[in-house]
């Protein structure tokens, strides 16, 4: 226990903490069953404590009370004093210790009732705590698998001029808000890339002209979630959009790879978006290892399902996410 939590443990009983410090007490509580334990053994210990001065007292002025109605001289007058004047009443040791006991369950009962046994508070709490990690400007390349398109994109590909890639198979590297590169790839292993800088957008297929755009979205078409309104090239947004439209749940149990598995499920009331999405992630980083996104809108195409995996978290240099990196020089680029 930090120094911090002791003192506001011992302000708490001592009746001297401020309302900011009543909520900081609160937050450090609920953050895990063990700091509500240690706040319930030092309350209960005061108590008990106090409990037993108070019962050494009551001893004190039963003695003192028995030499008055004996005739005999006290031995404490300023004890015999308030005894013959009737102020005895706050000697109630056992009735203290139980209101204080049975206070203490209540509050605790109250802060396991949201902490634990409330897994919508839970879930939103581990949430918010993904997408602060999320935050970070670190470079992550996921692989992509459709699951489940409702069109042979590799068939289209071969008879239809123009035609892109399937996402499947694909890598998808993010860094920053709207900085990504989507890497897909023809049957015979010749890429088509899009990405984003986070300004500038820009599309290099195989031959031909790079083309790029002054709106960081103009070639985000093909991006798992972008054509649902939840496109995970901006981790944080879309994580956000998720907490938003979605009830969330979240498993107790951890994987063999140790992740916790958090499922958010698109609420009534929510429009666009899959309509469910399943987070694999890690408990200390908060790093996401895993997504899947199920039951996509079907209106402009695409897969039905995509799995989204964490291959790597390698740093790809400062010109990564910007068009020059993908092609020759000696490549036309015109700008729209």
């Amino acid at each position: 226990m930090s120094a911090s939590a002791t003192d506001l443990i011992h302000g708490y009983v001592d009746e001297t903490l401020t309302a900011e410090q009543h909520v900081e007490l609160a937050n450090w509580i609920k953050e895990s069953p063990e700091h509500a334990r240690q706040f319930s053994e030092t309350v209960l210990l005061h108590d008990r404590l106090r409990a037993e001065m108070l019962a050494a007292d009551e001893l004190l002025v039963t003695r003192s009370l028995s030499e008055v109605q004996n005739g005999g001289a006290a031995t404490n007058p300023s004890l015999t004093r308030r005894v013959t004047s009737g102020e005895t009443s706050r000697f109630r040791p056992t009735v203290l210790a139980l209101s204080t006991a049975l206070c203490l369950t209540l509050v605790l009962g109250l802060i396991f009732w949201q902490s634990v046994s409330s897994p919508v508070l839970a879930a939103s709490d581990e949430l918010q705590r993904i997408i602060q990690a999320s935050e970070a400007a670190l470079d992550r390349t996921y692989a992509v698998t459709a699951l489940g398109e409702d069109v042979d994109s590799e068939s289209l590909a071969s008879t239809v001029r123009g035609a892109k890639p399937s996402v499947d198979g694909a890598l998808l590297h993010v860094r920053g808000p709207n900085q990504y590169v989507l890497v897909r790839y023809f049957a015979d292993g010749t890429e088509f890339i899009t990405g984003s800088d986070g300004t500038t957008a820009w599309s290099v297929p195989p031959r031909g002209r790079v083309r790029v755009s002054g709106d960081a979205t103009r070639f985000r078409g093909a991006v798992p979630g972008q054509q649902q309104a939840i496109p995970f090239v901006d981790m944080r947004n879309s994580l956000r959009q998720l907490q938003e439209s979605c009830d969330l749940d979240l498993s107790p149990e951890k994987t063999p790879e140790g992740w916790r598995r958090m499922i958010a499920t698109r609420k009534a009331t929510a429009t666009g978006g899959p309509k469910q999405v399943t987070l694999w992630y890690d408990v200390q980083s908060g790093t996401i290892y895993r997504m899947l996104l199920e039951r996509l809108p079907q209106a402009r195409g695409g897969p039905r399902n995509v799995l989204l995996e964490l291959t790597d978290e390698r740093d790809l240099g400062p010109a990564y996410f910007e068009h020059t990196s993908h092609h020759d020089t000696n490549r036309e680029v015109i700008e729209e």
